[in-house]
């Protein structure tokens, strides 16, 4: 159980992080730092940039997720290009993991060989296929490990500028802890000291308030847990703003006082007419809560969501949205 709980220093762009790796001069740290014979990443290859936040990106500079033939979960296609040490290619095609599925989310997975890094992710798809997200970790390696998320509208959307709407779905992560359940690692040996770490993963329900007039929104993360059963608290999605068809907010938990405290960011994009979807990422510099005994300086999670708007029919949404408006 210790072991499975053990973090590993990040190499993303988060300033906690940045001040426990050294700062900038981590020589294979994420997006617009120095890498070898001086070049930058802009620099070396300029089309790999995230057009996300980098804060929500960090070293995923690219996903492409294709859900295939829905009657065939097996027909899932996803390439992710992460900054680095996922395989030989700038876009690594990862495996499908049915078995790893998150609610909402397909999984699928990247390892070279037993002694590469073995990388998890998980992407999703709005039912009305306009907004898409994708999440990949790996569970650690000599010290290290590297995360992130892409998420992006498949086509314009069209944001309301008035209106009180609700939206509600499913969220999945991965986090920088180890897991023993489901390994899925090449002839997995834990006594070398070379062997990689199998990221334990997480789910939860996201349901969002959305004010389209004022540019606002908030809202909560619920029922969340690691995929193995064992519960973890809820988040609040606190102070959005809206702009340019896209929002961000930060993410908090309650303190042993019922004091809100931060513990990271959240963010998304809208997606259809009449935004009928919207898709995002949730970044949390705090697993189990700010007083926890399990909590450490080094423990994160990295997760994506998917949201459908609350229509009014409970044929169509979720329970969550009951009650609400459409």
């Amino acid at each position: 159980m210790i072991q499975a709980l053990r973090p590993w220093v990040a190499v993303v762009s988060i300033p906690v992080f940045v001040a426990a790796c050294g700062g900038d001069s981590n020589p294979i740290n994420g997006n617009g730092t120095e890498l070898e014979g001086g070049v930058t990443q802009e620099e070396a290859d300029p089309d790999a940039l995230p057009d996300i936040p980098e804060n929500f990106a960090q070293n995923v500079a690219d996903a492409s997720f294709d859900p295939g033939d829905p009657a065939d979960p097996t027909d899932d296609t996803l390439t992710v290009n992460i900054s680095s040490l996922d395989s030989g290619e700038v876009d690594t095609t990862f495996v499908r993991q049915v078995d790893l599925d998150v609610p909402g989310f397909a999984a699928f997975s990247a390892q070279d060989d037993r002694l590469d890094r073995i990388f998890i992710a998980l992407a999703g798809e709005s039912p009305d296929g306009t907004v898409r997200a994708v999440v990949a970790g790996d569970g650690g390696q000599f010290g290290r490990f590297f995360a992130g998320t892409d998420f992006e509208q498949v086509d314009d959307a069209e944001v309301p500028t008035t209106g009180l709407v609700s939206y509600a779905g499913n969220y999945a992560g991965v986090t920088n802890l180890n897991t023993i359940e489901n390994d899925i690692r090449i002839t997995p040996d834990d006594d070398d000291a070379r062997q990689a770490n199998q990221p334990r993963l997480t789910q939860a329900e996201i349901f969002l308030n959305v004010d389209f007039a004022d540019g606002a929104l908030n809202g909560t993360m619920f029922n969340r847990q690691f995929t193995d059963g064992v519960a973890l608290p809820d988040v609040n999605l606190a102070d959005g703003v809206i702009e340019d068809g896209g929002f961000t907010g930060t993410a908090e938990m309650f303190d042993d006082e019922g004091t809100p405290t931060g513990v990271g960011e959240f963010g998304g994009v809208f997606g259809g007419e009449g935004a009928t979807s919207a898709a995002g990422a949730v970044v949390l510099t705090n697993i189990f809560g700010p007083d926890s005994d399990l909590s450490d300086d080094l423990d994160r999670e990295n997760g994506v969501f998917i949201l459908p708007k609350c229509t009014g029919d409970p044929a169509e949404d979720p329970a969550s949205c009951n009650g609400a408006n459409p």
